[in-house]
């Protein structure tokens, strides 16, 4: 029997309620939503709000992340705006969770893979760095895009061309991330169907020898889940700092 990787990429309907005109539907993209925010929001009480006497192994990697992110903010004017931290924060680990929920278990749906969620989190971002560079040109936002040069037709040019970049940010900071999971997705994909056939077909030698490979990849696809992730998240991170800056 044939399946299509793309099959991987359809949401799977758990229950659906009808009551009257309306229906509610639930599915493994709703739960996989669910269970991310779950993870991450348990995560932060127990790193942030326990208090033990010996800090924790968790509270040890939050601690260890948040001070990979917060030298970035010791620079001025950045230092005002260290409340941004738990921002990042919560944006890398659910962009985490997100991918490496699916690489692990194959039920979950993969959110990341989705090119309007990750623009929808990407226009979130590129939204706010808009909205400091409307506070901090007090409206006059233009300012932020022109180039000094003494040829007014140059000038002119160059600022349509850094609008233009500013407006593209939104979408390479999308694409990467939805198009390198869907890469990494249907290479995983792939390579579990070929050793899932070898087993069926000569025998558990053959998923043995094959099985390695499958590791490897498997492992090769974790490391680029947490970059990805965290790529996203500075990013995000450098083009708030290009704002206020």
């Amino acid at each position: 029997m044939f399946f299509s990787p793309l099959n991987h990429f359809e949401p799977i309907q758990i229950f659906t309620i009808q009551q009257s005109n309306y229906i509610f539907s639930f599915d493994n993209m709703s739960f996989t939503i669910l269970l991310t925010f779950a993870l991450m929001h348990g995560i932060l009480f127990f790193a942030l709000y326990s208090k033990p006497f010996f800090p924790t192994k968790l509270q040890i990697a939050l601690d260890y992340l948040i001070a990979s992110i917060y030298p970035i903010f010791n620079e001025k004017p950045f230092k005002t705006y260290r409340g941004l931290i738990p921002f990042f924060l919560s944006l890398f680990l659910t962009l985490a969770f997100f991918n490496l929920l699916t690489i692990f278990i194959p039920l979950f749906y993969p959110i990341a893979t989705q090119f309007f969620i990750t623009f929808y989190l990407a226009g979130i971002v590129m939204g706010s760095v808009f909205l400091i560079l409307v506070y901090r040109y007090r409206g006059f936002v233009w300012y932020a895009f022109t180039v000094n040069s003494d040829n007014e037709i140059i000038s002119v040019f160059l600022f349509f061309i850094e609008i233009f970049s500013f407006s593209m940010r939104v979408f390479s900071l999308s694409a990467r991330l939805s198009l390198n999971m869907f890469s990494g997705h249907m290479l995983l994909f792939l390579i579990t169907n070929v050793n899932f056939h070898l087993y069926n077909q000569f025998g558990f030698t053959s998923w043995l020898v094959f099985f390695p490979v499958t590791a490897f990849i498997h492992i090769l696809e974790t490391f680029v889940a947490v970059l990805q992730a965290y790529v996203f998240a500075y990013l995000s991170i450098y083009y708030f700092r290009e704002a206020i800056g």
